[in-house]
């Protein structure tokens, strides 16, 4: 019988040293990976809850008023609800989303009552290029966020602009792209004001609350049933205008007294003086994947697929990815998609929402699906560019006056894309573009500052300090 003959091998030292110090980085690697996502997670976590308590603060300070009942307060009052359901359910991004919302509603009733003549109605959020020009005006200026708008008033957005526009009955306007409204009042039957918008051209959402509401265009009218989600839109060019109803119904009378009533989920469109009859408007696609607040890597993630599922009768779907939740500053918007599913190549870093729309032949677009995101992260991509040898020159920084009532201030500023911001600090998210926006509560009265940090992947930091004037208020 032969025996196995035994081979040796020679290891140097040097070659083990090596390796273990190959393991010792990659665990450190996974660890600060790892370490970061549970910070990250705690941090929103974090950020929600003290959203949340803000947004009751305010709310208890305007419930012993009598003359909160309904109106804006109670569309306040809602998104703080839908804010606490989330926060129960974990989804802490939509829960601060849905806080922040609601503490810009609440915020835009103080500064009413603050001021005395509250307007007709308030920007609660604004986004991009969004110019206002008063009635008695000629000049456009920049809209702002909280800012009063009062019957006359013009608003229009540009290519990059979108604005959120609450009414003093609750009913809230989200302002497309390429838009021009302006904000009017006119005597109902029964002799009381009906408030209205009309639109020049573009494209509005809105959502009723206790009362109906009166849209116009060029061509038509539509009056808004209460407690309903609908559209409206005018081009133009092609003189025609789009009706939908997400929710609730509405009416639409041509300028020839032709009245077509539509109800939910339903669409019509104007040519000229004609109204189509109602048509069902398609659903929303139903996304598959990725899941919300997914996590990707620059390090590790060259692509990431998105999937829905089909929808009957579409010939085809609209895709739109976007750094912000009102799909303003878009990356991706391409129409006429034949297939369910997309593959995107990872460009930057930062937070990314997206959503799908079915289109049927007649090229009307259906329902949007509700948004995901997903995160591009930059850790372990292993240096600026390639530059592994580090970098010590500190993130650029750039903040804006500090909006404040009372003792509550929103904080907004740029930096670039992939540094960490913190507030005071909190940990504050940085959008791919490395802008960045943050609701803060100071203690104390009397003179304080706000101390503005961003720090890049090398540990570099450069920061800015704002005095404010905390009022407690009574």
């Amino acid at each position: 019988m032969t025996r196995p003959r035994l081979r040796w091998y020679s290891v140097s030292v040097d070659t083990l040293r090596t390796f273990g110090l190959v393991l010792a980085t990659l665990a450190v690697v996974a660890g600060g990976w790892f370490g970061y996502r549970w910070w990250e997670s705690h941090s929103l976590e974090r950020e929600a809850a003290a959203l949340i308590a803000q947004a009751k603060q305010v709310s208890e300070r305007l419930a012993a008023r009598p003359e909160m009942a309904g109106g804006e307060y109670a569309a306040g009052l809602s998104l703080l609800g839908e804010a606490e359901e989330a926060y129960a359910r974990e989804s802490f991004e939509h829960a601060a989303a849905q806080a922040r919302r609601s503490l810009a509603v609440l915020d835009s009733i103080l500064d009413s009552l603050a001021g005395g003549e509250g307007g007709e109605a308030h920007f609660i959020a604004v986004h991009g290029n969004v110019q206002l020009r008063r009635r008695e005006s000629n000049v456009w200026q920049e809209a702002r966020s909280r800012e009063s708008l009062a019957p006359g008033d013009y608003v229009r957005t540009a290519a990059n602009g979108s604005a959120e526009i609450l009414f003093a009955d609750g009913t809230l306007y989200t302002v497309r792209p390429n838009t021009s409204l302006i904000v009017s009042a006119t005597r109902g039957g029964d002799g009381g004001a009906e408030r209205s918008i009309t639109i020049d051209y573009g494209w509005v959402n809105l959502s009723t609350s206790r009362r109906p509401i009166r849209v116009d265009t060029p061509e038509a009218q539509a009056r808004v049933a209460e407690e309903s989600d609908a559209y409206v839109a005018y081009e133009q060019e092609a003189e025609r205008g789009r009706f939908g109803t997400l929710r609730g119904s509405m009416e639409v009378e041509g300028r020839d007294g032709e009245r077509v009533r539509v109800d939910e989920s339903q669409h019509v469109v104007q040519r000229g003086g004609e109204l189509s009859a109602p048509r069902p408007l398609l659903p929303a696609p139903e996304l598959v994947a990725p899941p919300e607040s997914h996590e990707l890597s620059r390090a590790r993630d060259e692509t990431v697929v998105l999937e829905w599922e089909p929808v009957e009768g579409a010939r085809g779907y609209r895709l739109e990815v976007a750094r912000d939740s009102l799909f303003v500053d878009r990356v991706i918007e391409d129409a006429g998609r034949p297939r369910t599913r997309a593959t995107l190549g990872i460009r930057g870093e930062g937070s990314f929402e997206w959503r799908v729309a079915a289109e049927g032949g007649d090229g009307e677009l259906g329902q949007w699906s509700p948004p995901r995101s997903f995160r591009v992260a930059a850790l372990g991509s292993g240096g600026r560019d390639g530059d592994n040898d580090g970098d010590r020159e500190p993130p650029p920084l750039e903040i804006g006056e500090a909006q404040g009532y009372g003792n509550i201030f929103i904080v907004s500023g740029r930096t670039e894309p992939g540094a960490i911001v913190e507030i005071n600090g909190e940990s504050v998210s940085v959008d791919a573009s490395g802008a960045f926006n943050k609701t803060i509560q100071l203690t104390g009265e009397g003179y304080s500052f706000i101390v503005v940090e961003a720090r890049d992947a090398w540990g570099n930091a450069r920061q800015r300090r704002q005095r404010v004037y905390v009022d407690a208020g009574p």
